[in-house]
């Protein structure tokens, strides 16, 4: 195996590596993974996989597939943590090195190098390996539909390249219909690059590189190909899409409206709180792309400069398009939407690093670089300080890892930016990313695992498990919103609609154990709190309830 074979493959085991680690001991975060975990759990359990359900409701967030492939993994695996966010790291694993192999097959070695190093490394990839959502699995299904959209604005029109583009867009629609947005953003954005060139009065790129042979019609026109295609792939869609739709429309008539409703509500409005004017993603990139953020206006710039070169104008349009559709048409502002261009983004900062690397590299070693990347160490040393901030207001604290995350992240910047001052910029790049592996590394398996004021629903749950308070209608969570609690309880708990049952004593509505917050106990006449025993009483942080500082209370009623 050539030795630029054996890089990429280390990279991509080490890649996989990364995205596995701490996935089973890191608790299920923000309000979405315990959402997804439990439905694919409740579908493993009922044996219903056609309608997803979220505890007692049904949820019509999202088609069915990313639900499908957790609770196959938790057949396989157990319903845990870990089974739940598999299929979002072997969607990102999958994802990297199809990435490699196109890049490799168009641009060459160095090219697909370190396109494969910058999107295995970003925040954002990594964010969404690690997290039990759709965001990972779609992102595989994109990879795809724009590989073989690049093949057909190339001028493949082979039967291959069709079918498989609307294999993907079908697999994509049942996992989030924000692939079919992508690909026309990418078609009108390469749209617009053709008229912008009648404009210019340059001629149109050629459909082809030169020899390559056209692919073979079997005697017909181009447009009856096209037709035909087109037709056919219809068809196509309507077999993968259409059973799910006819069988959730009989078992769950309002599922299909509520769906359709909820995206409408991302596009109109802004949803629980995500809201924000166009232009919210130019700012969410920079945290988006980390480490490689340093490099995004050499990048961009570089880009543009060779917008005539077919592969760069293609991943351009794939960023371009893209971008502007969530900016303008999508309300609600999530940085996992930008998540599709990072593919295209990471190949076109590959791009101009190749090319900077290839003559001497002086953007990298100019005065005004290495003082932003001073500024970047700077902005990245003072994250990796933030965990310290929980000593202001939790113990215990794993003071080791958080000290072993700390001095590795100084470490590892201050490191690249000597790299630069030193004029090497190759080695300065490569450790910018391999570093961020490194860090993301200690971060899920060191920092996070130990963590305990992140771990309020595992203690929770701890408890209630140990006292056998699983069966249905044994408990209850009062003021208490995280669904992650509902996961790792085994998903009887419920909630209760209003915390004022217990703090006015309604005693004939409590169950015979809850979950309260501190602020619910306070509020609490002593009168009420005799009817309540204190099995426990932790303290920490409800994340999927906007970061609110909690005490949390396991109480028996004792009467």
């Amino acid at each position: 195996m050539p030795r630029p074979a054996i890089r990429l493959v280390i990279l991509l085991v080490a890649a996989l590596g990364l995205y596995l680690v701490g996935n089973g001991s890191v608790p299920l975060l923000d309000r979405d993974e315990p959402r997804y975990a439990q439905a694919s759990r409740q579908m493993l359990q009922s044996g219903d996989w056609v309608v997803p359900r979220f505890l007692d409701d049904i949820r019509a967030k999202k088609p069915p597939l990313i639900y499908w492939l957790q609770a196959s993994s938790m057949r396989l695996l157990g319903d845990n943590a870990f089974a739940a966010r598999l299929p979002s790291a072997l969607g990102v694993f999958l994802s990297a090195a199809l990435l490699a192999v196109l890049v490799w097959r168009a641009r060459g070695t160095d090219h697909a190098v370190w396109t494969t190093l910058i999107f295995c490394s970003s925040a954002l990839t990594i964010v969404a390996a690690k997290s039990a959502t759709t965001d990972a699995v779609l992102l595989l299904w994109t990879v795809i539909a724009q590989a073989c959209l690049y093949a057909i604005w190339r001028g493949n029109r082979s039967w291959a390249v069709a079918i498989v583009l609307v294999v993907a867009i079908g697999l994509g629609l049942l996992t989030k219909g924000l692939i079919v947005g992508v690909v026309l953003a990418t078609i009108a954005a390469l749209a617009l690059f053709r008229w912008t060139d009648h404009r210019r009065g340059v001629p149109p790129l050629a459909p082809r590189v030169a020899g390559e042979k056209p692919p073979q019609s079997g005697g017909l026109t181009d447009g009856a190909i096209r037709l035909a295609q087109t037709l056919v792939g219809l068809l196509i869609l309507a077999a993968m899409v259409g059973p799910w739709v006819y069988l959730v429309h009989q078992r769950a008539p309002d599922f299909l409206p509520e769906m359709f409703h909820e995206a409408a509500g991302h596009a109109l409005q802004g949803k629980e709180g995500h809201g924000g004017p166009p232009g919210m993603h130019l700012l969410f990139i920079w945290a988006d792309f980390l480490p490689w953020s340093l490099l995004l206006p050499f990048a961009v710039v570089a880009g543009w400069k060779r917008r005539d070169e077919p592969t760069v104008r293609f991943a351009l349009a794939a960023v371009i398009g893209p971008w502007l559709m969530v900016e303008l048409a999508i309300r609600t502002k999530l940085p996992e939407y930008m998540l599709p261009t990072i593919p295209a983004l990471a190949f076109l900062t590959a791009d101009a690093l190749v090319r900077s690397l290839r003559h001497r590299a002086e953007e990298l070693s100019s005065r005004q670089f290495v003082g932003a990347a001073f500024i970047w160490a700077g902005v990245l040393i003072l994250i990796s300080l933030l965990p310290w901030l929980a000593a202001l207001r939790f113990r215990p604290l794993p003071w080791t890892s958080m000290s072993i995350l700390t001095v590795a992240t100084v470490i590892w910047t201050l490191g690249v930016v000597w790299s630069l001052r030193r004029r090497q910029p190759a080695g300065a790049v490569a450790a910018m990313g391999l570093g961020m592996m490194c860090i993301i590394a200690i971060l899920y398996g060191i920092y996070l695992p130990r963590a305990r004021f992140l771990r309020l629903s595992i203690l929770a749950a701890n408890v209630l498990r140990a006292h056998g308070a699983t069966g249905p209608g044994q408990s209850l969570m009062v003021d208490y919103k995280e669904p992650s609690l509902a996961f790792y309880e085994g998903g009887t708990i419920r909630e209760m609609e209003h915390s004022q049952t217990v703090i006015s004593g309604k005693t004939d509505q409590w169950t015979s154990w809850m979950v309260i917050t501190g602020d619910v106990w306070n509020r609490s006449s002593p009168a009420v709190r005799a009817h309540l025993q204190v099995i426990a009483h932790f303290r920490g942080l409800s994340v999927a309830d906007s970061m609110r500082d909690f005490d949390v209370m396991i109480v028996h009623k004792n009467f």
